[in-house]
């Protein structure tokens, strides 16, 4: 029988932890010791809270709970979502922001926590680096250009240039610390990670040969194939061209996205509806997309005007059998179809527009439109208002029928 007393078991039973490098961790080393050195009143953040100020001393606070090995997966989870909002609202960065992400690196190296807490760590680094990442997406910023001046792809109006800019460099300087969890057991996070890696084209020589080594989970696979496209353009050719004839659909339509950005001349017709065509799985939080036919639309763009018919079938089709659920295929549908037009936010609404000026192809997708169930939607009806016709679905039906 045994007399000795037992060691203890539990998260503080030993000092020597293993952090996401797999090095050991000294649980006895202060967390965050830098954060005392940043006078954080002084940096203005976003009052998103009633009764709120704009005083960056909450900052500080916020990170220590995330860092803290005990405090319950509550408090942390309430603690990130403060830090977003505070940090980064509608693309508008706070004066805060770059001071704050060498912490969130220290986070991820020392207390990466749960997979949520990862995958929302490594989510905060991409809004802070390109806050509508969306927006730019299958692009890669270049920061000398795109960050020169106002670019409201890249980040909101209420966004200074030279701020954001900053804070790009930052999250830049820091990607090896994401590289780890590039090969995460959390499929989220990896594909998390994955997208936040193809943002930074200066640092491809240290994430490219991360990205290319053979992945597991096939989303991660499908992913990483986009952001070699994004990260090296058409330097894997044959690779690229290659993965069209895989046996699994998602990594087809990958590749079909793949070659739609590196290689947009050499895409067959034929392929354009594989881009469509993954399974319903969802590529989890990479890109700024919300689902595969959300970062699949976006690639379609990229080809050259004699894939409009295809183009413009496949989207119709994804209009009309899955609907618009982040609405983004019908901004792209009729961005496509109206190129002189395209409608967005700095455009001039087209006035009087004939019905028998409109070319095959557009009287094709705007009778799509009309079918469309979420017309009648204020955005939707906004979206349609800039190419200067009816903007309800009865309107729209009777002025089509004009000859």
């Amino acid at each position: 029988m045994r007399t000795e007393k037992q060691p203890r078991r539990g998260i503080l039973a030993s000092s020597a932890r293993r952090g996401s490098s797999g090095k050991p961790v000294d649980v006895a080393k202060p967390m965050l010791a830098g954060l005392d050195r940043i006078a954080w009143s002084e940096q203005w953040v976003y009052a998103c809270y009633p009764n709120s100020s704009h005083d960056g001393g909450v900052v500080p606070r916020l990170l220590r709970t995330l860092g803290r090995l005990r405090g319950g997966e509550r408090r942390r989870r309430v603690a990130l979502d403060e830090l977003e909002c505070r940090l980064e609202h509608q693309g508008g960065l706070a004066d805060a922001t770059e001071h704050a992400i060498p912490f969130l690196y220290e986070l991820l190296r020392e207390r990466p926590g749960r997979a949520w807490q990862r995958r929302e760590l490594v989510k905060l680094l991409e809004l802070f680096a390109v806050p509508q990442p969306g927006n730019l997406f299958p692009e890669v910023v270049d920061p000398e250009r795109d960050y020169a001046a106002f670019d409201p792809r890249c980040f909101h109006a209420c966004a200074e240039p030279a701020l954001a800019h900053r804070c790009f460099v930052a999250v830049e300087a820091g990607v090896e610390t994401i590289l780890p969890f590039v090969r995460d057991p959390s499929v989220r996070v990896a594909c998390q990670a994955i997208g936040l890696c193809a943002l930074f084209r200066r640092r491809a020589d240290v994430t490219l040969p991360v990205l290319r080594a053979p992945h597991v989970a096939e989303p991660c696979a499908a992913v990483a194939l986009i952001a070699d496209a994004m990260l090296a353009g058409g330097e894997r050719r044959g690779q690229l061209l290659a993965a069209l004839e895989a046996s699994s659909p998602m990594i087809r339509a990958a590749a079909a996205c793949a070659v739609a950005i590196a290689l947009p001349e050499e895409l067959p017709a034929a392929t354009i509806p594989a881009m469509l065509a993954a399974p319903a799985t969802p590529v989890p939080f990479a890109f700024g997309g919300a689902d595969f036919a959300d970062v699949a639309c976006a690639c379609m763009m990229r080809l050259p005007a004699r894939h409009d018919g295809a183009v413009i079938e496949a989207l119709i089709d994804e209009l009309t059998t899955h609907g618009d659920v982040y609405g983004n295929v019908l901004w792209l549908l009729l961005s496509r179809a109206f190129p002189d037009d395209a409608p967005n936010t700095r455009s001039r609404p087209a006035v009087g527009r004939a019905p028998d000026k409109l070319s095959p192809l557009q009287r094709s997708t705007l009778e799509a439109v009309r079918d469309h169930a979420d017309l009648d939607d204020h955005a939707a009806a906004g979206t349609v208002s800039q190419l200067g016709v009816p903007t309800t679905r009865e309107g729209l039906a009777a002025w089509l029928a004009i000859r």
